[in-house]
């Protein structure tokens, strides 16, 4: 298997399309920068308008104040007073416009500022040496989603993988290239809008192609629900929360996920009302009060878009078992730049509820003296011995892998 090149989709950063391509903060800042610019032009024009300046450079208000110019013996300082309270009105009524076109915009065009799809598929897990079956996944919405499968040889179980706001399945193959290694098949797939596939992104889009997908793991390929991980990254974390608890799977993995898509906004655009406008939702927290299964939460310190805060508040939030990876690096590239401290902590939490098959064994049945029969049974492997030496603090947070204690 060829290992991770540094410039594995074409673009020359050498770290996935996410962290070249458009991210919230920088696709909206650049769109309301456009809105912004166009409602000052506008406002300026509008407030400066019969300003003149005469021959000797003295400023002529006549025509913002044309009653303190009728009366001849008006001072100056009278006209100039007056006429700066017209000028300061029509500002503030500029400033204001813009604030409520500003919160119009968020409000009308959230799809725009919460996705970032790319129709383009750069990759395909082939050319990493990867065989895969490429699907076309039906949503219970009626949708057709793009979909790869991708078989491990000596797979402990399959991983469902959601994917963040931008790109598509094809700047995803780090990820499918990690989880192959981890002996992991994967199950990767689009939203609506995302690469080949139907329809637009929405939040309702993104959830019914999670389930989708969990459809064709389960029914169509015969898996187990006990030997399924669903594994979220950044806006995937929400859709494999809602897929957690709408079924029970093997694991849960949320990596570099927020609380919720309100609470996120507020740090990203904290000057507006963003929990008033917030029509999508993608309330992660909430989504873990029903999930049953195990919790894995990876983040790292040093993510500049998703603060550190919401992997916190995630894994105070999530039921018992859990564990929690502190990584390094970028919201994008940090599961790459951590390298094997990332690999750790994701091992031992596959190693504890996700065994390699091959070395499960089954105490047998022991009959006891009263006659009665007592199963037991357990399951040994060395990795999961690594995972049972994560140790707790003392608070109860768990620190898998190279991960520390919080």
């Amino acid at each position: 298997m060829p290992a991770v090149t540094s410039d594995r989709n074409g673009d020359g950063c050498g770290i996935p399309a996410d962290v070249c391509r458009r991210t919230w903060v920088r696709g909206s800042v650049l769109r309301w920068v456009r809105v912004c610019a166009l409602f000052l032009v506008v406002g300026v024009a509008w407030a400066t308008h019969g300003f003149q300046v005469e021959q000797y450079g003295v400023v002529s208000l006549a025509a913002v104040s044309p009653a303190t110019t009728a009366s001849p013996d008006a001072s100056f300082s009278k006209r100039l007073a007056t006429g700066c309270v017209s000028v300061l009105k029509r500002v503030a009524v500029i400033v204001i416009g813009v604030y409520v076109g500003l919160s119009l915009y968020m409000f009308a065009f959230q799809e725009r500022v919460v996705f970032y799809p790319s129709r383009r598929v750069t990759m395909t897990p082939d050319q990493i040496g990867l065989p895969y079956e490429e699907l076309k996944l039906e949503t219970p919405g009626g949708d057709l989603v793009s979909a790869w499968f991708v078989p491990c040889e000596t797979a402990r179980g399959v991983a469902v993988f959601c994917h963040g706001n931008a790109g598509n399945i094809g700047d995803r193959l780090d990820t499918v290239e990690m989880l192959n290694e981890f002996g992991l098949s994967t199950l990767v797939f689009d939203y609506p809008g995302y690469g080949t596939s139907d329809g637009r992104p929405s939040e309702r889009g993104a959830y019914d192609a999670a389930k989708a997908a969990w459809d064709f793991v389960v029914d169509r390929r015969g898996c187990s629900p006990e030997d399924v991980v669903v594994f979220g990254r950044s806006l995937g974390g929400p859709v494999a929360a809602w897929l957690a608890q709408t079924v029970k799977p093997a694991g849960l993995v949320l990596e570099s996920t927020f609380i919720s898509a309100s609470e996120m906004g507020v740090d990203v655009y904290p000057y507006l009302p963003v929990r008033l406008l917030c029509r999508i939702k993608f309330p992660t927290r909430d989504y873990l009060a029903g999930v049953s299964c195990p919790v894995l939460v990876v983040h790292s310190e040093d993510d500049e878009l998703i603060r550190f805060r919401h992997g916190e508040a995630l894994y105070a939030a999530a039921p018992e078992p859990k564990e929690f990876c502190r990584i390094v690096g970028a919201h994008n590239d940090g599961f790459l730049v951590s390298g094997e401290m990332y690999k750790r902590g994701v091992a031992c939490f596959l190693d504890r509820f996700l065994p390699v098959p091959e070395v499960r064994r089954e105490v047998a049945i022991e009959a006891t003296g009263t006659g009665e029969t007592s199963i037991k049974s357990e399951t040994q492997t060395g990795g999961e011995q690594a995972g049972a030496g994560a140790a707790s603090s003392g608070d109860g947070k768990r620190s898998t892998g190279g991960a520390h204690e919080q």
